[in-house]
């Protein structure tokens, strides 16, 4: 079968997408719309203004995305005449700039609770659905700095950190009702009118920042069908970023300029 033959991905399925509004989340939404989903996009409120992407969506809920009353009525949803449940993508993204000594309890139970403990929330409001469905996935959307460690933001760290133990034990759990749970640890992305420290960039193998649709195309491959023996599993979309030695991509370039 040719490429330009071949079935959209998630033709004749729901897939939901939750989190807060930024645009990852709106690539991934028109990404999995293009491959035929049937897109529930359930975003942050507060969401006054709505992208362009949001049109791709069958149907956009603003909620509290870490509140599990308002995620279970957003699920409640779907039984009105949505097709069958196929993947559930967690966008949480919260951010808070700041070192560690001095650092606000308040401000890293917030990043916390975001990222963290929404994604688990979300999942636990749409694992009926999901169970129902007999072949699904989730997808997290976790980042180098959860494996890593970012000292300009550790509570963002800790709190993608946390996504890889969730995404295995939850991969375990799910398994016996034909659950896959993976998770995307994204590096930088353009995103915004502020591009990537240079510094950042230069320790990049690639050279530069990922487009938005480069990673909801790796969130699009973990949650179809094709992905269907990988389970527990971190897949990292950061240009070779974590596949190199901090620093000797400097030293290797300057002695080859020798």
């Amino acid at each position: 079968m040719s490429g330009g033959d071949r079935r959209p991905r998630f033709a004749g399925a729901t897939v939901v997408v939750v989190g807060h509004s930024h645009r990852l989340l709106w690539s991934c939404v028109q990404h999995l719309a293009a491959e035929g989903g049937e897109v529930l996009a359930v975003v942050a409120v507060p969401c006054d203004e709505l992208p362009a992407e949001a049109a791709s969506a069958r149907e956009v809920l603003r909620v509290d995305v870490t509140d599990d009353a308002s995620l279970h009525d957003a699920a409640a949803t779907l039984s009105q005449g949505w097709p069958p449940l196929r993947a559930l993508v967690n966008c949480h993204t919260d951010l808070d700039v700041a070192r560690i000594e001095g650092a606000s309890t308040a401000a890293w139970l917030r990043v916390l609770t975001n990222n963290l403990v929404g994604p688990l929330v979300s999942t636990l409001a749409f694992l009926p659905a999901l169970k129902s469905s007999g072949s699904s996935a989730v997808v997290h959307l976790g980042s180098v700095d959860g494996i890593q460690g970012n000292a300009a933001v550790p509570s963002y760290s800790v709190s993608k950190g946390g996504l890889v133990p969730l995404t295995h034990v939850m991969a375990e759990e799910f398994a016996p009702y034909g659950i896959r749970v993976n998770c995307v640890a994204r590096a930088a992305i353009v995103d915004g009118p502020v591009p990537p420290p240079a510094a950042l960039l230069a320790e990049t193998p690639l050279g530069r920042a990922a487009e938005p649709a480069e990673v909801a195309a790796a969130v699009a491959f973990l949650a179809c069908s094709e992905a269907s023996y990988i389970t527990g599993s971190v897949l990292v979309v950061d240009g070779g970023r974590t596949g190199i030695t901090p620093g000797t991509r400097t030293r290797s370039t300057n002695l080859d300029q020798q």
